[in-house]
């Protein structure tokens, strides 16, 4: 009896043992550096755990809902045997219900059973009223009243149907409050549960000889989040250096947020092939089919920004945008269910303030870029916070003062202003990449440019806004304005003046430009006749004068040309572009 006694509580032993070692060990751990690429990040967890001897589930818990399990990474600060790593995603965690999520909903039911009570109460004062109306019309049909009979019967009456309304609008007031009430605790129950995304976790299976401690680092890529460049462009005197802040903007849409972590911005692919790359043939003219960076970045701009955009059915038979309004009724009504009541207001005081703090974030537009050859890491020094809101948050990547010279140009014919030009040279070694850049000239803000580091010149040219200190104009000159008739051709002739004036207190240089029509049909000959030395291109008929100014000094030039074309022929002789359009009052 003895030895089935100590055999059972062996067996007990044995199984207690494996219990132990079979039970998961959940870890919870915070976000301790994020590399973020362009598109994607890098997140890096660290945890020191306390590992029994044999084999061992452990499960980080917490984690983004758009990791991608195939990048999963896993160190440890002594060897250990990995048998497997898995990642799930936990939809329980997000349904859990706490304490205050129990008290809304008992108040939930409290509510509804109070708005049975008063619909009780006003169909009942309802029925009152049509029975007492049902009295009077047969009272009135089956004797005959005398007239001080029939006064009192009428004034019976309207005292009662008063006295019945009175009591039915204080009651519906009453269940309208109840209503938009009942809106507000439903609303509270959805921000607690509905928005609350399921998590996801990462299972590892791991044998140990002996019992021990250990430091696990967790390395996992995200999507959802990303940074692009920006820049503040500083100019100064004309002949002093330009000082450039380089900053990235990024935002963070994982679900998880990022507190005081440290940040890496990179731009490498954060999906790298194994595969051995292969060089391809160098065509210096592919770089002419590229797409203008420009242009990409206005057609991402040009994209639907609003992700809550809806659509309905319409009588018409095509898709119509849904209005603000029935944007507001259909979330609404989703909240409510069946307890929605079209003819109550539910813009309560609550509602407004979560419409305020939920307001919906634009979303992140894609614009294609082309990068240096060589990847570029960027170690912020600051530790920053980055909540998962979607929203771009900037971060000061590094600061330079670059060389730099100073020109002004002028295309009067479109614009009579002059405008400041920076030529920076020396920029290639500070891993630039293409971005959005504020210019500011002397501390104030002047627009917004756009830096294209894709040209393969070491030098990049920035427009630094308007001199009001330079003057420029172009008018026709008087009598220059001829139409000859030689035979069956016709000849006309234009010319004109172009000012410009230095009024500022030191001497500048500036580039003025100018055209002439030309011609892809040979019955129609333009001639050049006159352009005071400038330098003409002229298979694109482009006229340029490079000028230097003294301080109060002024320079005129003067060109004309002529048009011959066969009388028969109808010649747009006037330079006609898409010119300004803008709105203006109609009467």
């Amino acid at each position: 009896m003895k030895q089935y006694f100590y055999l059972l509580i062996g067996v007990l032993m044995i199984n207690s043992s494996l219990m132990a070692q079979s039970t998961p060990q959940k870890i919870k751990t915070a976000v301790n550096e994020v590399k973020i690429h362009l598109q994607g990040a890098y997140i890096t967890r660290k945890s020191t755990v306390k590992l029994p001897k044999g084999r061992q589930e452990l499960i980080f818990t917490g984690l983004s809902p758009k990791l991608m399990s195939e990048t999963i990474r896993m160190m440890t600060s002594v060897p250990l045997d990995i048998l497997s790593i898995t990642s799930k995603t936990n939809f329980l965690d997000r349904n859990k219900g706490t304490a205050e999520v129990t008290i809304l909903q008992d108040s939930v039911k409290v509510i509804k059973h109070r708005i049975n009570l008063l619909d009780s109460r006003i169909n009942a004062h309802k029925e009152q009223k049509e029975l007492l109306k049902k009295n009077q019309i047969v009272k009135g049909s089956t004797q005959n009243l005398s007239i001080q009979e029939l006064d009192l019967a009428t004034d019976f009456f309207f005292k009662r149907i008063q006295k019945i309304n009175e009591q039915v609008f204080e009651l519906e007031g009453e269940l309208t409050e109840m209503n938009r009430e009942l809106f507000d605790y439903k609303l509270q129950l959805h921000e607690l549960n509905a928005n609350k995304q399921p998590l996801s976790e990462i299972y590892i299976v791991i044998e140990t000889e002996k019992a021990l401690e250990t430091t696990i680092e967790l390395t996992y890529l995200v999507s959802d989040a990303g940074w692009a460049a920006n820049y503040d462009l500083y100019a100064g005197e004309i002949g002093e250096p330009i000082r450039v802040k380089y900053r990235a903007l990024a935002y963070n849409n994982t679900g998880v947020d990022w507190n005081q972590v440290k940040l890496v911005l990179s731009t490498a692919d954060p999906i790298q092939s194994a595969t051995q790359p292969e060089l391809e043939v160098w065509s210096l003219s592919r770089y002419n089919n590229n797409v203008n960076s420009n242009q990409q970045v206005r057609d991402a701009e040009t994209q639907d920004l609003n992700p809550y955009r809806g659509n309905v059915f319409t009588e018409r038979g095509y898709n119509a945008p849904l209005t603000e309004e029935e944007k507001n009724t259909a979330f609404i009504r989703s909240i409510l269910g069946n307890d929605y009541k079209g003819n109550v207001d539910y813009n309560t005081k609550y509602y407004q303030q979560y419409i305020r703090k939920n307001k919906p974030t634009q979303k992140i537009a894609t614009q294609m870029i082309n990068l240096p050859d060589l990847n570029a890491e960027f170690e912020i020094e600051k530790t920053y916070t980055l909540p998962s809101d979607n929203r771009p948050y900037s971060i000061y990547i590094s600061q330079s003062t670059l060389g730099c010279s100073y020109e002004y140009v002028s295309t009067p014919k479109l614009d009579l202003s002059a405008y400041l030009v920076t030529k920076i040279v020396d920029w290639e070694d500070l891993n630039f990449i293409s971005g959005k850049v504020n210019l500011y000239n002397k501390n104030e803000y002047i627009g917004q440019s756009y830096l294209d580091t894709r040209s393969i010149n070491d030098t990049l040219f920035v427009s630094l806004g308007k001199d009001p200190a330079i003057t420029v104009s172009r008018m026709k000159v008087k009598g220059s304005k001829k139409k000859v008739f030689l035979g069956s051709a016709q000849k006309s002739e234009i010319a004109y003046n172009i000012t410009v004036k230095n009024n500022k207190n030191k001497p500048i240089e500036i580039l003025l430009e100018d055209h002439i029509p030309i011609s892809d049909d040979k019955d129609i000959v333009i001639t050049l006749n006159e352009s005071s030395s400038a330098e003409y291109q002229e298979e694109i008929g482009l006229l340029s004068w490079k000028a230097t100014l003294a301080p109060n000094e002024s320079k005129t030039y003067t060109f004309g040309f002529s048009v011959k074309h066969p009388k028969d022929k109808k010649v747009a002789f006037r330079f006609s572009g898409k010119g300004r359009v803008m709105g203006c009052p109609t009467f």
